[in-house]
């Protein structure tokens, strides 16, 4: 009888083991079942993602003064598609350079007819006229065009004070000075670089090299500088003189500030600056290195 009761247990034991470790096996099972479940769905939901092979068109529609962009996306056979994911990157340049630039989350914009539409705040030029740049931009894939607008216009006092801000920004300070004791006047370079400037004469924002400068007058009899042969040397070549006072009204025992614009040396090697005044040679150096 005893015999009996303990092969009872034993088999009981066993039982209970067994079912143990298959309800183990079932669990890791059905883990690993929903797992790979979830990797195939994500791997799904990522190879839904539509990827468009180009910008097939990029408009640009005058609103007033705002801008309103439309850009169409197509496949590598050229059909107009609409895409879930990504960004629209807008770069607008002028004259003066890059003067706006915003990213837009596609699922964000509006689409119309196939065409994202992309509604710009308003932007004002240095010129009337304005290159616009669109990227796609998902991951690793950037694709682009361009297209040619207008922009409403800055004054010209407005639009000397942005070239003056970028100038001032990206311009070399300097302290190198001449004096000159037959006339008693006292010539520094307090900055230099390169430039955009509106000319008035073309009527179109141009490029040169500016050296600005202050002058000081010791001579109470002089009243106005009338400096000649003005030229930026560049090594052995000269670079003449394209925008800037050649008449300059003094004050005695005071400065006056001002600036020349020259073109814009070849190399930046050996700079000079050099004029004369009554005969009297002014030459300083700018120390300038490449």
């Amino acid at each position: 009888m005893k015999r009996a009761v303990i092969i009872l247990i034993l088999f009981s034991l066993l039982f209970c083991g067994c079912t143990t470790s298959k309800t183990n096996v079932n669990t890791q099972s059905e883990e690993k079942s929903y797992n790979n479940y979830k990797k195939e769905e994500s791997q799904k939901l990522e190879n839904n993602i539509v990827i468009p092979k180009k910008i097939e068109y990029l408009w640009v529609v005058n609103d007033g003064d705002r801008r309103v962009l439309q850009v169409a996306l197509a496949d590598e056979n050229g059909r107009i598609i609409r895409v879930n994911d990504g960004f629209i990157y807008v770069e607008v340049y002028d004259e003066s350079g890059k003067i706006f630039e915003k990213s837009y989350p596609i699922k964000e914009l509006e689409n119309s007819g196939g065409y994202y539409i992309i509604k710009l705040p308003e932007i004002k030029g240095v010129s009337e006229k304005a290159k616009f740049v669109v990227h796609y931009k998902y991951n690793n894939i950037d694709i682009s065009k361009e297209a040619y607008g207008t922009l409403p216009r800055y004054s010209l006092e407005e639009i000397n004070k942005i070239l003056d801000k970028k100038y001032h920004e990206h311009s070399i300070k300097t302290h190198v000075e001449a004096y000159r004791e037959p006339i008693k006047v006292r010539f520094i370079v307090t900055e230099y670089g390169p430039c955009k400037f509106y000319n008035t004469i073309t009527n179109k924002i141009e490029s040169g090299f500016r050296v600005d400068f202050t002058i000081e007058n010791e001579n109470p009899s002089l009243f106005y500088l009338t400096p000649t042969n003005i030229m930026l040397l560049a090594g052995d070549k000269k670079y003449g003189l394209i925008y800037g006072p050649k008449k300059l009204k003094l004050i005695y025992d005071g400065d006056v500030k001002s600036y020349w614009i020259f073109r814009m040396p070849e190399t930046t090697k050996d700079l000079r600056l050099r004029f004369e005044v009554n005969g009297i040679v002014y030459d300083l150096p700018l120390n300038v290195s490449e």
